[in-house]
């Protein structure tokens, strides 16, 4: 194998751009090629990675939210019981943004009513 001086090399690789550019058809050599499907490869299994670990992360935040609101839940059927507080539109309308304004009528000692909505 030869190898050229770095000015030569330099000079060939530009005068083979300016062919290939004045013909059309660019040539990309085995090595380049590889090195393309490399570097794809590397994107595509740091994308899979990145994706995987905020997956992750909204699954847990998600998780956690239902959790707080099946406590929620609990603990104001526990106080009011469990048709005690329909008058104000059911489970289904509140929402998890005030879920700590919940918990105060929950485990405070005041009517649902003083406190509706929460806070």
């Amino acid at each position: 194998m030869i190898r050229l001086p770095a000015e030569a090399e330099a000079a060939f690789r530009k005068d083979l751009y300016d062919f290939e550019a004045s013909k059309q058809m660019p040539y990309i050599t085995t090595v380049e090629r590889a090195g393309i499907k490399k570097g794809l490869r590397r994107g595509l299994q740091r994308g899979r990675q990145q994706g995987v670990r905020q997956g992750v992360q909204q699954g847990v935040q998600q998780g956690v939210q239902q959790g707080e609101a099946a406590l929620l839940l609990w603990q104001i059927e526990k106080k009011f019981g469990v048709g005690g507080w329909g008058h104000v539109g059911g489970w289904g309308q509140v929402s998890l943004c005030n879920v700590g304004g919940w918990g105060q009528v929950s485990l405070c000692n005041i009517s649902i009513n003083e406190k509706w909505p929460p806070a």
